[in-house]
């Protein structure tokens, strides 16, 4: 089963998502900010954080960095009210818009699961050479 780290402030926002998620198959713990996530990461690895963009003291960047230089595996996905540059800075792969829709969710989180799959073949980064019809 895939495992799914959740990390908000807002505990109606991680119940919501654990419920939501719960139901997809997933395994989920959730936790009210970064220092709660990097703790829990120090013993347990992850297959996906699913995070909040502004929390108290490690915010969702500063969570994205620690995670890509401590688990390079694991997918981050940022959640996020608010139209953020610093995000785009970062290269975020996926990130989801506040208020959360259910069907985005799920669908941003079927995708950073996917590319953890071994047969997981990323066409954007082929070469194709389209051969020209001679005349």
């Amino acid at each position: 089963m895939k495992s799914i780290l959740i990390v908000d402030d807002d505990k109606s926002i991680r119940d919501s998502l654990t419920k939501t998620l719960r139901k997809e198959g997933y395994e989920i713990v959730a936790v009210e900010d970064g220092e709660a996530a990097l703790r829990y990461l120090q013993n347990r690895p992850v297959h996906l954080i699913l995070t909040d963009l502004r929390m108290p003291r490690i915010d969702g960047l500063q969570l994205l960095r620690a995670v890509k230089s401590n688990h390079p595996k694991a997918e981050v996905i940022l959640m996020t009210a608010y139209d953020n540059v610093e995000i785009m800075k970062e290269r975020v792969q996926d990130y989801i818009e506040k208020p959360l829709k259910r069907a985005a969710v799920v669908a941003a989180v079927r995708r950073a699961i996917e590319k953890q799959d071994p047969h997981y073949y990323d066409l954007t980064m082929c070469e194709v050479s389209v051969p020209h019809e001679h005349e």
